[in-house]
């Protein structure tokens, strides 16, 4: 019989009430979670069961399935948020690349349908376009706040064609087919990269995770597999730094 490697979908999500979050992940995988603070409306934590040092996970208070769904003046805060992290990353691990998942609807593109974002420090002149594009091809984004251009309702791609007045907007919404979710993947160089997934019948969920690993030659993808609180406290004391930016969280698990 073949082992089913896949993960399933939560049955609750971990992100919409942190202490609650930190109670079932203490009490099922017996693994403390611990955070770095907050920034604006972000959560900014080590990534849980990260496989790496130096795996940084953001996420939104409020649930939104996606990061193009959340406000415009929270996605020009979480760029200016990124940009952060992504420095104190190079600090001490090196160039870094960013990640996300984005859901359009209640699916299992990334297991939490919770507005997230992955930041994960990689070697030098290291990228993953090739690798994604041999299954996903990827359209350049002009800059982060285009972002909202692949929310709920939003016309994705074809919104750069209606800006080039190549097409108007009656046109592009002829044209137009709703997408169930989005790759957003930018490089170490700070390129964007986007990706409408039309369906989820065959997506495998956790793809641009698995695809990093795999590269990295890295024996598991799954984040329950990789639950190491060694790993957590080095990526912890290696971006301190982070501190002089965040807000730090109390009463959550007793951290202080």
């Amino acid at each position: 019989m073949v082992e089913d490697k896949t993960l399933h979908r939560l049955e609750q999500c971990y992100f919409c009430d942190i202490n609650k979050g930190f109670e079932l992940m203490r009490q099922i995988y017996n693994y403390n979670v611990k955070f770095f603070g907050t920034y604006s409306n972000f959560y900014v934590l080590p990534m849980i069961g990260a496989g790496i040092d130096g795996y940084i996970l953001v996420f939104h208070k409020d649930h939104h399935h996606s990061l193009a769904d959340i406000p415009l003046s929270d996605i020009k805060s979480l760029r200016k948020l990124i940009g952060i992290i992504k420095n104190e990353i190079r600090k001490s691990h090196g160039p870094s690349i960013v990640f996300e998942h984005g859901s359009t609807c209640d699916n299992i593109s990334c297991l939490v349908d919770h507005a997230h974002l992955h930041i994960a420090p990689v070697p030098e002149g290291f990228d993953l376009v090739d690798e994604i594009e041999r299954d996903y091809k990827l359209t350049p984004m002009r800059k982060y706040t285009d972002l909202k251009y692949w929310c709920h309702g939003g016309l994705g791609k074809l919104q750069y064609s209606i800006t080039d007045d190549k097409i108007d907007r009656k046109t592009a919404k002829n044209r137009f087919s709703p997408f169930s979710g989005y790759l957003y993947y930018e490089n170490s160089s700070g390129k964007m990269f986007i990706h409408e997934l039309k369906t989820l019948k065959t997506f495998q969920p956790q793809y641009l995770r698995i695809v990093l690993l795999k590269k990295l030659g890295k024996e598991h993808w799954e984040w329950n597999k990789n639950l190491d609180h060694e790993c957590q406290r080095r990526t912890i004391e290696n971006l301190q730094g982070l501190s002089k930016y965040l807000t730090p969280i109390k009463n959550i698990g007793g951290q202080q």
